[in-house]
């Protein structure tokens, strides 16, 4: 019988590796997506452009979210965002209708919200996946209406009610491992040590700002991968292209930015870089921890439930990582973090705790969630 599941939610990294395993398993299996294409005028979302890559049939949907801020920037978006609310709950009866999945498979994040709750309104089973150690405000909702929570980090890390816990399955983060085996290295031609900096799919400004503000020093001690991120403003990738043609010839070469660097590119980033410099979201973390690559994890400050610093400090535990906050790295002492921190790498990685990071990662968490959701449908 041939099955169709549905895939949405926020991370879908995560949802790639599980989507990938799951095919070379079973030719037969069906995969659709419910996503966003534009997260701003003309910005594409990484994850449209990967998942339509797959040749996946994808579904746009225009979900809305609720804001928690105290910034009244912030008021009119978060009014904009709230009357999305009930036409992505629509746009999810209709989804669901034509596409008929017998399994959600969620992701979490505000997107899923509206396919998880009308899919148990038409008697759709589905389950949901937690990235961080802290279950996300959309997956506390999306919690209520699935069948099976499936956890990355080991159940008693995770502070929640007996309704939630119960569901819940430590599975691991998938990762697509198979792509790291094959890895390539980048070349500089020199014997520096190689930086990789990151703010995630969507980039982080005070981080390009950070290294565009001291640019000159990176490129005159360090080899510079970064992925900047396609938001547009003040520190986006035409700026920081543009002050980079400024440097010096032999200073140019040392330095590689994208806005973006899709899953097989990630690979050889990682092979090639000494440390990190990066937001501590949840896959990132866990890429970090079972790489075992060192790194200066800089938290954003307003993540729900603080659960970026929560990520981070898993990282610090077993020593692998040191937690910068965000006013530092605009002041002149950064750059004195950076060279202490890239001067004791050696040291950090003789007095690096591998068996407690054995315990709270799985190299098998794509193995893990594909094998659940075959159990699912073989019911």
């Amino acid at each position: 019988m041939r099955h169709k599941l549905l895939f949405t939610g926020g991370h879908h990294n995560s949802a790639l590796a599980v989507i990938n395993w799951l095919i070379a398993k079973d030719k037969d299996i069906k995969i659709e997506w419910v996503g966003d294409q534009y997260p701003s005028k003309g910005i594409t979302y990484p994850e449209y452009k990967e998942v339509s890559e797959l040749k996946i049939p994808y579904h746009k949907i225009t979900a809305g979210k609720l804001f928690r801020f105290t910034n009244p920037f912030y008021i009119p978006r978060a009014i904009v965002s709230f009357f999305k609310i009930p036409l992505g709950f629509f746009q999810a009866f209709f989804i669901l209708i034509f596409v008929k999945p017998d399994l959600i498979i969620s992701f979490g994040g505000f997107i899923a919200v509206p396919i998880v709750v009308v899919g148990k309104l038409l008697g759709i089973k589905s389950v949901t996946h937690e990235q961080t150690v802290v279950i996300g405000f959309a997956n506390r909702i999306i919690g209520k209406f699935v069948d099976k929570i499936y956890v990355s980090w080991p159940i008693d890390f995770y502070d929640a009610d007996d309704s939630l816990k119960n569901k819940m399955v430590y599975t691991g983060l998938p990762i697509d491992l198979g792509l790291f085996k094959n890895a390539k290295k980048i070349n500089f031609n020199n014997k520096l040590k190689t930086i990789y900096v990151t703010g995630g799919k969507k980039g982080s400004f005070i981080l390009n700002e950070a290294i565009l503000s001291n640019l000159e020093f990176f490129a005159s001690n360090f080899n510079v991968i970064w992925s900047c991120g396609n938001t547009k403003g003040d520190f986006d990738f035409e700026r920081i292209q543009s002050e980079i043609q400024k440097l010096d010839e032999s200073l140019k070469v040392r330095i590689s930015v994208k806005e973006y660097f899709f899953k097989e590119e990630v690979a050889n980033v990682f092979n090639s870089c000494d440390f990190v410099i990066s937001r501590s979201g949840a896959h990132t973390v866990y890429e970090l921890a079972i790489l075992k690559k060192p790194c200066i994890l800089v938290p954003i400050p307003w993540s729900s439930n603080d659960e970026q610093r929560r990520n981070a400090k898993l990282l610090v535990r077993v020593g692998l990582g040191e937690i910068v906050e965000e006013d530092e790295l605009l002041r002149n002492d950064f750059k004195s973090i950076v060279l202490e921190f890239s001067d004791t790498l050696e040291k950090r990685a003789q007095g690096l705790h591998a068996d407690s990071l054995d315990v709270i990662v799985t190299q098998s968490g794509q193995d893990n969630l594909g094998n659940e959701i075959i159990k699912i449908l073989q019911k």
